[in-house]
């Protein structure tokens, strides 16, 4: 038999193995956020070299967002790509609680993108490829986001939530000359939305400028370490939280040849449409970490009760003693499940674009963040019925700044909880 000072040995190891994602990026991320992106480079092929299969193709988009970053298109839109291929979407608010468990704790897989991470593999590979003038490629992103509508699995409504992928599908279209395709796509957009031909028209003497401006920062996946009492047993719930990143960016003020063109509208604020899905995804994470608590706790309580009981022969000795080590490996057992706080993080918060019509030839494109970070300047050469990109992340100028974790609690009597046991007795 096992020893009890052995086995809680076994466990702590195992708990002190377990890497966090999140810290082990966080060079990466104050490199890109002190625009330093050479370094957060470096930094993230490092990871990649050393990474296993689990992890491997989220480390590429985070590759991606800073050769993006750094102008180099084309090696980004070769990593979406090859990452693309890589992804399962898992959409967590209509799965099972297995499903969610998997996603939850990293210990349990393969990580799985949720919709709104697919959509932005598909809106950046767009903007890769508008901003190199490939378009077939633009294309071809816009064809596979319209083909995940078609799926049974995901909501249709989500998928269609975000204004500038479906926007940017239309100009990827248009740009291809798929003039049919990409009126579907205006026919179904807002009337007014800047991505879609001014009503006079853009001729085919004239160009088009597309211009799109990245903003501030999408919230992060955190661990945060709850408490849930079990018949006296204080069980800590490791589990994701999404945490905000606050911005000085609120916006981008656009000129062009000198003249004012006003502040670009938003199209899409990704970091408030992450925070309203995970609060619809709290309680389910909440239900999965219970399913954990309960496996914990039988097995515990024997391991507990069969080393107790071969440690002494007095009854009431071995059952407080089995007790004492039941909780002990409950607590050391939850440390080995780590919360999977694994996510595309250096997706930008905010999406600001508009589109004009100009005349042929050399045109400079000026853009302003607006609360912070320092103006950029583009000259583009645009041709007559084709369209430009111009593309600027704010990111590298925001500026890196560490933050802690959100305070953990004890939620054995939240109202949260008690939705989540009433969840996990449905479902299971």
């Amino acid at each position: 038999m096992v020893s009890a000072g052995r086995l809680v040995l076994v466990l702590a190891w195992a708990c002190t193995s377990c890497a966090n994602y999140a810290e082990r990026l966080e060079p990466a991320h104050a490199g890109y956020y002190g625009g330093q992106l050479n370094a957060a480079r470096t930094e993230l092929e490092g990871l990649i070299e050393a990474a296993d299969d689990e992890s491997l193709p989220l480390l590429k988009l985070e590759l991606a967002s800073v050769l993006q970053a750094s102008g180099d298109y084309q090696a980004a839109a070769n990593l979406l790509i090859d990452s693309d291929s890589w992804f399962e979407v898992l959409d967590y608010t209509n799965s099972s609680v297995d499903d969610i468990a998997e996603f939850a704790f990293s210990t349990e897989g393969t990580y799985r993108v949720n919709p709104p991470e697919k959509v932005m593999i598909n809106t950046q590979n767009m903007i890769n490829h508008l901003a190199m003038g490939d378009t077939e490629g633009a294309a071809v992103e816009a064809r596979r986001l319209s083909a995940l509508l078609d799926r049974d699995d995901l909501d249709r409504d989500e998928l269609a939530a975000n204004s500038l992928a479906w926007g940017l599908a239309g100009v990827a279209l248009e740009a291809r000359g798929r003039v049919g395709e990409a009126d579907e796509i205006y026919n179904d957009l807002p009337d007014g939305h800047p991505l879609i031909p001014s009503v006079d028209g853009e001729d085919a003497g004239m160009g088009t400028i597309v211009v799109v401006c990245q903003l501030g920062m999408a919230p992060r996946r955190r661990e945060v370490s709850f408490i849930y009492d079990v018949d006296g047993c204080p069980n800590q719930l490791n589990l994701p939280v999404l945490q905000p990143r606050p911005s000085s960016v609120t916006g981008a003020n656009f000129r062009l040849d000198g003249v004012d063109q006003g502040q670009l509208p938003l199209l899409f604020d990704l970091g408030q449409h992450l925070m309203q899905r995970y609060q619809a995804e709290y309680p389910l994470l909440l239900a999965a970490a219970v399913t954990q608590v309960v496996t914990r706790s039988f097995v515990s309580d024997l391991a507990g009760s069969a080393l107790a009981s071969g440690s002494t022969d007095n009854e009431e000795h071995a059952e407080a003693l089995g007790n004492f080590l039941g909780c002990l490996f409950q607590f050391l057992l939850a440390n080995t499940l780590n919360a999977d706080v694994r996510c595309w993080s250096l997706l930008p918060g905010r999406y600001h674009a508009m589109r004009v019509a100009v005349e042929p030839g050399q045109h400079t494109v000026e853009l302003v963040p607006i609360g912070g970070g320092k103006a950029h300047s583009f000259d583009v050469e645009v041709r007559a019925g084709e369209i430009t990109l111009v593309n600027l992340v704010s990111g590298p100028d925001e500026g890196y700044r560490y933050l802690q974790p959100p305070a953990g609690r004890n939620v054995t009597e939240d109202a949260e909880m008690v939705a989540a046991l009433g969840y996990l007795a449905v479902h299971l």
